[in-house]
């Protein structure tokens, strides 16, 4: 178990590797879609710029980041990835791509405020200062979901709010080496960029990230089936903690192999269940 996050991420980079021209061409556009965004908040700055700011990451990044995930989300049942399926993504997913970016800035705004708030000088010396560090533990927490809420997102056939953040949660719960390990190699990965421009998160960043996310959420939802059946088969009920499962989206599936065949030229590659 302890194995599975380094062969998530070595599966991820053979990934990255084999459909590197597509994947590079897809998060070349996540990062073009990034310019009005950093432009609005250079040039008008303060308040207004911010706020403007995160209306677009909304409405122009937010689509294209489901789009990668819809097209890593491809990776184990295809030999070769296609940008057909990115372009597919972003427009089929825009609209629970705003629900989930809207979600995301709203609760980074409040987890800003609240650390400004309980590490403030009016609430220092009382009792409600130790929230501050419940407060960091939340933001670690939303950190490591966004590795199973984006390409949960993807695969669900409809989302609701309630279910995705529930799935969300209990996959970082009860997959902590995965959620939080991978999050924190990530986390350093993305850091170690800022000296480099940024320039590995622009040419492949991203993929490399929804890559990742699409095989953890791949591993978690192994593992609860084995568990639903071994339930199943004592005869228990099942567990109120158990992760949904979605598949892929039906019409998507449908569409890109119909009647559950693949087409010529398309093979199915292997899952990352876990060995150990």
């Amino acid at each position: 178990m302890i194995w599975q996050p380094l062969r998530i991420l070595g599966q991820s980079l053979l990934d990255l590797w084999e459909n590197l021209l597509v994947l590079v061409t897809a998060n070349l556009a996540w990062g073009i879609a990034l310019i009005p965004v950093l432009g609005l908040s250079l040039v008008l700055g303060g308040l207004l710029g911010t706020v403007l700011a995160l209306v677009l990451l909304v409405i122009i990044v937010a689509p294209v980041t489901l789009g990668l995930y819809s097209l890593t989300a491809e990776v184990d049942r295809r030999e070769k990835l296609e940008l057909g399926d990115f372009r597919r993504g972003v427009r089929q997913n825009y609209r629970r791509a705003w629900l989930l970016g809207s979600i995301n800035v709203i609760f980074f705004v409040l987890l800003l405020f609240n650390w400004a708030f309980y590490s403030s000088g009016s609430v220092a010396n009382t009792p409600l200062s130790y929230l501050f560090f419940l407060w960091i533990y939340v933001g670690f927490l939303w950190f490591s979901m966004q590795l199973f809420l984006w390409p949960l997102a993807a695969r669900m056939d409809k989302v609701r709010l309630l279910p995705l953040l529930r799935n969300g949660v209990l996959a970082a719960l009860k997959y902590p080496l995965i959620s939080f390990g991978l999050g924190l190699v990530m986390a350093i990965f993305f850091l170690l960029s800022f000296y480099l421009a940024f320039l590995p998160v622009i040419l492949f960043g991203m993929s490399f990230y929804a890559l990742i996310g699409n095989k953890a959420l791949t591993v978690v939802l192994q593992r609860e089936r084995e568990r639903a059946a071994r339930q199943e088969q004592q005869g228990g009920n099942a567990s109120p903690y158990q992760v949904d499962l979605p598949e892929l989206p039906s019409k998507e599936a449908e569409a890109v192999f119909p009647g559950g065949t693949l087409p010529p030229g398309v093979k199915r590659r292997g899952s990352l269940k876990d060995e150990g």
